[in-house]
């Protein structure tokens, strides 16, 4: 496919009907014509400083458009005191709409303060999904965002009956609110 004069042709296709030129071949920046008496005419093809700016811009702008798309979809990590009255050290973490936190106790017993709290809260459960070493749930609350709980048991064996949750709240994350499901199951334990 060539463009001339902002027109666009094919290979084998007549430019100017009336006198019979053909494209032949496209190659190494040179086209090739064809007329009518099978005389091959070669030009030299020459991008436009304008063009070739152009271009530039938009490779530019495309970079800087992936560059700040991975910024967001890595998100910045923000750390959260869990519970800054008792003294623990323990912190959260909000990372990408998830608010991930350490929990001191086997995965089986979150589970069931977990489901219990969640009703209490109000929210409507809608699923659960049981695995070997996690275990997630669904549910909706009032405005129908989808609110997901995932159990995991901690793989290093240092802190082998220590879990972790992370909880999202919406499709971007509300930090206010998986606070306050954490804390709900975190208290019922």
């Amino acid at each position: 496919m060539v463009i001339i004069s902002g027109k666009t042709f094919h290979l084998g296709e007549q430019v100017q009907p009336k006198i019979g030129h053909k494209i032949l071949l496209q190659r190494d920046g040179r086209l090739a014509f064809l007329d009518e008496n099978e005389i091959v005419y070669s030009y030299e093809i020459v991008i436009s400083e304008k063009s070739n700016n152009c271009i530039q811009i938009m490779k530019v702008t495309l970079i800087t458009l992936l560059a700040i798309c991975a910024s967001i979809f890595t998100g910045c990590t923000t750390p959260v005191a869990i519970d800054p009255l008792t003294g623990q050290e323990q912190i959260a973490e909000y990372r990408a709409g998830f608010f991930y936190a350490p929990i001191d106790a086997p995965i089986g017993e979150i589970f069931k303060k977990a489901i219990r709290e969640i009703d209490d809260l109000g929210y409507f459960r809608t699923g659960e999904l049981h695995k070997d070493t996690a275990i997630s749930i669904y549910c909706r609350k009032v405005g129908d965002d989808k609110i997901t709980v995932r159990i995991s048991q901690q793989t290093d064996p240092e802190v082998a009956e220590q879990s972790e949750i992370r909880i999202r709240v919406g499709n971007l994350g509300n930090l206010a609110e998986s606070q306050v499901i954490y804390a709900r199951i975190r208290d019922a334990l």
